[in-house]
């Protein structure tokens, strides 16, 4: 799923592992996460993001984990 052939990313928040230290929402370049209440994160624009990864190498808890979407690889016919 490449939108206008640009890499696309899924964004993963490991909720048990994060103690809302706001370094991913303060310094995504891109904007892709949002403070939630209580400080969490939450991502509010996934497609926004550039793949940078910058959040999950700085996340001092490794509670982000960022991959490439790659396009569905099933036949059209389901098989």
């Amino acid at each position: 799923m490449e939108k206008e052939g640009k890499k696309l990313f899924v964004q993963k928040i490991f909720a048990d592992w994060c103690k809302s230290c706001g370094i991913c929402i303060a310094f995504c370049p891109a904007h892709v996460f949002e403070k939630k209440e209580y400080g969490t994160p939450r991502i509010k624009n996934p497609d926004a993001c550039t793949g940078c990864r910058f959040c999950e190498f700085h996340c001092p808890d490794f509670a982000i984990s960022i991959h490439e979407r790659y396009p569905d690889r099933r036949k059209k016919d389901g098989t």
